[in-house]
């Protein structure tokens, strides 16, 4: 995979096909692999870069603490080396937060932008939400990444045909540093875009699995505070929804691309 040092951090990223840049951002934990469901379908006719982001994958992973602003300006700095700004950027959960952020903060970089199971926010606001972070922080200290990989699989993937898809999201999981999954899950925490989405300026698709444990009111509340949104809610799907159903999601990002 080639490389740029941006900000002190090695990125490293796939670069595939000719046309205009679509530029893919993972998910925690993960990396470009996400996306391997969708270069066969998007490189006919794109330029694909799916990047690696700092703690993730093959891009360096420097001690923390990171944030949502420090993602984002790496992209930023990312898109500027290699110049392929203004470009289409896609973002999964971690990536989708990216991806808000960067539009709202660096608009000219960004040609349209789409996000994909991911609120305005990450703001523990009940006693439930705080337990649930505390108890994956925790989990990832005492038990490892390992066992984390596993709950998360199962929960994101829980039927029977599933089970290949299991294991491989397990595996990536477990193969995370765990002092860079710890900075990254840490710099979701208290992060938000609500009061800055009227700053994106670019078309804005909004794409909710019914089944996300983000619910889909929060996935619209990005639609009512940014300028040109619309929002895709896809049945009977839960988080992972580019790798769980990807013929389904594959069709909604080539309409809206083809259309930006």
């Amino acid at each position: 995979m080639p490389a740029v040092d941006v900000n002190g951090t090695t990125l490293h990223y796939t670069d595939d096909g000719e046309g205009d840049v679509v530029l893919l951002i993972h998910g925690l934990g993960s990396s470009s692999a996400d996306w391997e469901l969708q270069l066969p379908v998007l490189t006919p006719s794109y330029r694909v870069i799916a990047v690696d982001l700092r703690g993730h994958g093959q891009s360096s992973k420097p001690a923390g603490p990171y944030s949502l602003e420090m993602f984002a300006g790496d992209v930023a700095a990312l898109i500027e080396a290699l110049d392929i700004g203004p470009c289409h950027v896609v973002g999964l959960s971690l990536g989708a937060m990216t991806t808000l952020e960067l539009a709202a903060t660096r608009p000219e970089l960004v040609r349209s932008a789409v996000v994909v199971n991911a609120g305005p926010d990450f703001i523990p606001r009940t006693l439930k939400e705080r337990a649930m972070v505390w108890q994956r922080l925790t989990l990832v200290k005492t038990v490892g990444l390992e066992r984390l990989g596993q709950l998360v699989a199962n929960r994101t993937l829980p039927d029977d045909d599933q089970a290949e898809l299991r294991e491989r999201v397990a595996e990536v999981i477990a193969d995370n540093d765990k002092a860079a999954y710890l900075a990254s899950m840490r710099a979701i925490v208290g992060w938000s875009v609500v009061d800055r989405l009227g700053r994106i300026t670019s078309p804005l698709l909004v794409v909710a699995s019914e089944l996300d444990y983000t619910p889909v009111e929060s996935k619209q509340s990005i639609v009512s505070g940014a300028r040109d949104a619309r929002l895709v809610v896809v049945p009977d799907a839960r988080h992972l929804l580019p790798v769980e159903k990807p013929d389904e999601f594959n069709e909604i990002l080539t309409t809206f691309l083809a259309d930006n």
